[in-house]
């Protein structure tokens, strides 16, 4: 998505140079990725990207619906997914609006537990973002982006 939003930039290589140019690298990456996401989301140029945002949204939606009618009483299931997936899986289960997608995303940890609840045919949100597991000694493998 950077790649699209600034093509000058989708080079490892140019990357680096241009974080490190800057007062703040992950302050910066942040910014150049929320705008990159914001972009895509509007989708003025959706064929420079493998997949629109529309696309997306309604892929992960659509997963939902199958693993709801695939979910018996009282199964278990884990899925393991990026935090893309997991932020629009939450939007859509909590009808937040699309504009919001950035601020949850943002504040997923890797690796962090998320939990949503199957009762009647109807997904609720139970946890989102757990990772206390990563205190004490595992603290330093605590990451955002």
């Amino acid at each position: 998505m950077i790649a699209v939003y600034r093509p000058e930039l989708a080079k490892p290589e140019a990357m680096k140079q241009y974080l490190n140019q800057q007062a703040s690298p992950t302050r910066a990456f942040v910014e150049l990725f929320s705008q990159a996401i914001l972009q895509w989301q509007q989708a003025p140029n959706a064929h420079d990207y493998s997949e629109s945002w529309q696309h997306f949204s309604q892929r992960v939606a659509s997963g939902l619906q199958q693993l709801t009618a695939q979910t018996e009483q009282d199964d278990t299931v884990f899925v393991f997914t990026s935090g893309g997936v997991i932020s629009t899986a939450i939007m859509q289960v909590l009808s937040i609006p699309e504009i919001q997608f950035f601020n949850i995303n943002k504040q997923l940890v890797n690796c962090s537990v998320t939990q949503l609840q199957l009762k009647q045919q109807r997904l609720s949100l139970i946890t989102m973002n757990e990772h206390s597991f990563f205190g004490g000694e595992q603290r330093h493998l605590h990451s955002l982006i």
